[in-house]
């Protein structure tokens, strides 16, 4: 696995930060129940 992390785009902190930033930006009125955050180019 380490070998492939070179290969591929993977999961960065700052793509989990941007993805709560987004989650306090939403309005009050909107209720999110559920995030998933998926690589796109990374088996799972």
């Amino acid at each position: 696995m380490a070998d492939l992390i070179h290969d591929i785009d993977v999961l960065q902190g700052a793509d989990i930060a941007e993805t709560v930033a987004f989650l306090a930006a939403v309005p009050r009125h909107v209720n999110l129940t559920e995030i998933t955050i998926l690589p796109t180019a990374q088996a799972v």
